[in-house]
C-alpha cells in the first residue's frame, strides 16, 4: 500500500503552511500528475499508432514477436516517467508502493500466487458458462517450455507496465486528495476501462 505522507520521508518538519502555499503545492502536484499521465498513456499510444503498420501491430492475433517489444516499451516508459517524478519530488519509490529492494521478495511471490489463482478462477467461470474451453493439447515436449517461457516474459512486462501505470504514482497522487481506497477504486476503474477492448487469440510463438 503506497505511503502518502505530507512530507517526504527523511525530511524535517516544517511550520504550518498558509492556505495559499497549500494551494500552490496542490496545483504543482496536479500538474505533475497530468505530465506523468501524458508520458505514460499518450506518448506510447502515439508512437505505437505511428508504427502500427510497419510493425504489423494491427493483427487481431497476439504473438510474442509483436507483444513482447510493445509491452516492454510501455513498461520502460512507465518506469522512466515514475522515476523522473520521484526525482522531482525527492521521494524514494517506496513512497509510491514500489520498493525496488523487494522486487523478487515474498510479496512478489504472494502476488504471483494470488494472480494465478484469480485468473484460474476467471477461466473456470468462463468454462462453466461456455465461453472458454480446451478441445485438445496442441503443444508437446520442448514446445511447451518454449511457449511458457516466451509468454512468461510477455506477462512479466505486462505486470511491470500495469503496476507502474495503474498503481504506484497514480494511486499515490490521487490519494493525497481523495484518500487511499477512493484512489484505488479510481485507478481500478481506469484499468478496467482500458482492458475492455481486448479480444484476441493467443497462438504459439
Amino acid at each position: 500500500m503506497p505511503n502518502v505522507p505530507g512530507i517526504s520521508s527523511g525530511s524535517s518538519p516544517e511550520s504550518p503552511e498558509s492556505p495559499q502555499t497549500d494551494r500552490s503545492i496542490r496545483n504543482n502536484d496536479r500538474k505533475r500528475l497530468w505530465i506523468w499521465i501524458a508520458f505514460v498513456f499518450f506518448l506510447p499510444g502515439i508512437i505505437i499508432f505511428t508504427f502500427r503498420v510497419p510493425l504489423k501491430l494491427e493483427s487481431p492475433v497476439l504473438t510474442v514477436g509483436i507483444t513482447l517489444p510493445v509491452k516492454t516499451f510501455m513498461a520502460l516508459v512507465a518506469v522512466l516517467a515514475t522515476w523522473v517524478v520521484a526525482r522531482i519530488e525527492k521521494r524514494p519509490l517506496e513512497d509510491y508502493g514500489i520498493p525496488p529492494r523487494q522486487v523478487f521478495g515474498w510479496r512478489f511471490w504472494e502476488g504471483s500466487l494470488w494472480g494465478f489463482a484469480m485468473l484460474s478462477a476467471i477461466l473456470l467461470v468462463l468454462n462453466a458458462t461456455g465461453h472458454f474451453q480446451i478441445d485438445s493439447v496442441a503443444l508437446h515436449g520442448a514446445a511447451i517450455v518454449r511457449y511458457a517461457l516466451a509468454w512468461g516474459a510477455v506477462f512479466f512486462a505486462v505486470a511491470i507496465n500495469e503496476e507502474f501505470t495503474f498503481r504506484g504514482y497514480m494511486v499515490f497522487s490521487i490519494a493525497k486528495r481523495a484518500r487511499f481506497w477512493r484512489a484505488a477504486l479510481i485507478s481500478s476503474a481506469i484499468s478496467s476501462i482500458s482492458h475492455l477492448s481486448w479480444d484476441c487469440k493467443l497462438p504459439p510463438p
